[in-house]
């Protein structure tokens, strides 16, 4: 990481070693780093199909398939024979399909779930309890279509979680030093002195 970083230095217009570096990153699972060397490897070489297919594919490791589409459909916008854009792009359409609808179906399963736990509650309750708390029809149906609710919500609320949790891989870290950057230049900083130290010994 640290040669990539070096050369970027000395040959800042130099999209091979940001190719390079995005690689690293994306190997180690810094997709932040990853895309954003990507994305400077299309401004440089805009006809470059590697920096879209390279943007994409960190963008399908980090599973938001969306993104990897659009990147995908702008690197055939400019390269509208490649072949290899054409099938990550199929790849990732379906992949995206398959996202969608394992998501859409996750309410669906808390509103089952609600019904299945409320049906087993209220069958204990009669056969198992003394004295039953849901003793009438209307009290049976209200706390029924409060499990279905409360499942629901829950349901909905991890597929919220999931969604917020895969985007946030592909953001900008949080800015711990409080200076505006985004931590690369002091983590190159860090491993610049730990080799200039190591050098001196």
């Amino acid at each position: 990481m640290l040669h990539f970083t070096k050369g970027i230095k000395y040959d800042p217009h130099n999209p091979n070693i940001y190719f390079g570096r995005s690689e690293a990153f994306l190997r180690i699972q810094q997709f932040f780093y990853a895309i954003d060397d990507a994305k400077a490897v299309i401004r440089m070489l805009p006809k470059w199909p590697k920096g879209y297919l390279r943007k994409a594919e960190a963008e399908s490791t980090a599973e938001c398939f969306a993104e990897a589409v659009a990147t995908l459909k702008k690197g055939l916008e400019e390269n509208p024979d490649d072949t290899k854009l054409q099938t990550e792009l199929e790849k990732a359409r379906e992949s995206w399909k398959k996202q969608r609808k394992s998501e859409n179906r996750m309410p669906w399963f808390g509103i089952s779930l609600g019904l299945v736990v409320g049906m087993i509650v209220i069958v204990l309750d009669e056969k198992i309890a003394r004295k039953p708390l849901f003793q009438d029809d209307y009290i049976r149906t209200i706390s029924l279509v409060a499990l279905v609710s409360i499942c629901y919500a829950l349901a909905r609320l991890y597929r919220y979680f999931i969604q917020a949790q895969r985007t946030s891989l592909i953001e900008p870290p949080p800015d711990l030093l409080g200076d505006g950057s985004s931590g690369l230049e002091g983590a190159n900083s860090t491993a610049q002195n730990s080799e200039n130290s190591n050098k001196k010994r």
